[in-house]
C-alpha cells in the first residue's frame, strides 16, 4: 500500500510537471501575441511587450507582464501615448488549456498616459476612433503581416480589473496661445464585468484592451476637469476645432492683458492718492513747525486778533 502512495504521487508529480511545462511553453509566447497583436488591432499603432512572467500554480496561476507599451501614432515623437508599468492577471490553471481563458482578476498598476495636441493634430484623436470602432463591431485594421483575423488567441472571461497609479500627462505646448504642459493623477478605479454573463463575458485580447483604454481616457479626462481649463479638454477630445481654441485662447489672452493693466492702474491711483495724502501732511507739518518757529523768535509778542467787532 505504501508503495502504491509514493508511486501514485511520483505519478501525480511527473504529470503536474509535465503540465508545468505544457502549460509554460505555450502560455509565454501565447500572452504575448496576444497583447502585442490585440493592442496593436484594438488602437491601430504599434503595441510591443518587454517581458512575460509565469508563475503556475495548482488552482491559479499569475502571469506577469512587463514593459507595455502603445507607441505614437505617426507623426508624433517623444514618450510613447501610454507605458504600462506593471500588469499581473491571475488566471485558472486548467483553463490554460482550453479555447477560453477564465481570468478572475488583472491588475494594472503604474501606467503613463501622455496626450499630445501639436497644431491641428492629436496623438488621441485617432486611437480613440480605432478603438471605438473595435468596440462597436466595426473592420478594424490588422497589423502587417497578419494572415489570421483572430490572431489575439483564446477567448478571455474576465471578472474584475484593477487600474491604479496613473499619471497623465497634457502636452499642448504646440499650441499657440496656451503652450503649457499639464500633469495630474488619475484615481485608481476598476472595471467590473462580473455583472455580464459567463457567455457574454468571454473577449478576445483586442476587444478587451479597447475597453481598458477606452475607460481610461475617460476616467483622465474626468480627473482632468480640476487641473485643465475646459476649452482644452475639448480640443484634445476633438470636440472643439484648432481655430477655435487658438481664437478662445488669444481672445482669454487678451483679456488677461486688459485685466492686469486695469489692476495696474488702479494700483497707480492709490499709490498718487496716497502720495498726495503724505505731501499734504508733510506741508501741513512744516506750516506748524515754521509757525511755531516764528512765534519763538519774536518772544511769543505777536500781535494778538481783535475780538469781533473791537477795534
Amino acid at each position: 500500500m505504501k508503495k502504491l502512495v509514493i508511486r501514485l504521487t511520483l505519478l501525480g508529480l511527473v504529470l503536474f510537471i509535465a503540465l508545468a511545462i505544457a502549460i509554460g511553453v505555450s502560455v509565454k509566447p501565447a500572452a504575448r501575441t496576444a497583447v502585442e497583436f490585440g493592442g496593436t488591432t484594438a488602437l491601430g499603432v504599434p503595441t510591443t511587450l518587454g517581458g512575460v512572467q509565469l508563475g503556475l500554480g495548482l488552482g491559479r496561476s499569475k502571469v506577469g507582464l512587463e514593459d507595455l507599451v502603445v507607441q505614437n501614432p505617426k507623426g508624433f515623437d517623444g514618450p510613447a501615448f501610454l507605458d504600462l508599468g506593471e500588469a499581473s492577471v491571475e488566471v485558472d490553471t486548467m483553463s490554460l488549456l482550453g479555447d477560453t481563458v477564465r481570468v478572475p482578476r488583472i491588475n494594472l498598476t503604474g501606467l503613463k498616459l501622455r496626450v499630445v495636441q501639436n497644431g491641428k493634430h492629436s496623438n488621441l484623436v485617432p486611437i480613440v476612433q480605432h478603438l471605438r470602432q473595435q468596440l462597436e463591431g466595426g473592420a478594424a485594421a490588422e497589423p502587417a503581416g497578419s494572415e489570421d483575423a483572430g490572431g489575439s488567441g483564446k477567448g478571455l472571461a474576465v471578472d474584475l480589473i484593477h487600474i491604479a497609479g496613473v499619471e497623465a500627462e497634457f502636452d499642448l505646448r504646440g499650441v499657440p496661445g496656451i503652450a503649457e504642459v499639464y500633469h495630474f493623477k488619475v484615481p485608481d478605479f476598476d472595471v467590473d464585468l462580473t455583472e455580464e454573463g459567463q457567455a457574454t463575458r468571454k473577449r478576445k485580447a483586442e476587444e478587451l484592451i479597447a475597453e481598458v483604454v477606452d475607460e481610461l481616457v475617460k476616467k483622465s479626462f474626468l480627473a482632468a476637469n480640476t487641473e485643465v481649463p475646459a476649452e482644452v479638454t475639448a480640443l484634445l477630445q476633438g470636440g472643439l476645432s484648432f481655430d477655435s481654441i487658438v481664437d478662445q485662447a488669444q481672445s482669454m489672452l487678451g483679456t488677461k492683458v486688459d485685466e492686469e493693466k486695469q489692476k495696474l492702474e488702479t494700483k497707480l491711483d492709490d499709490e498718487k492718492q496716497k502720495l498726495e495724502s503724505i505731501v499734504e501732511e508733510e506741508k501741513q507739518k512744516l506750516e506748524t513747525k515754521a509757525g511755531d518757529k516764528l512765534k519763538e523768535a519774536l518772544g511769543g509778542k505777536l500781535p494778538k486778533k481783535a475780538p469781533d467787532g473791537g477795534r
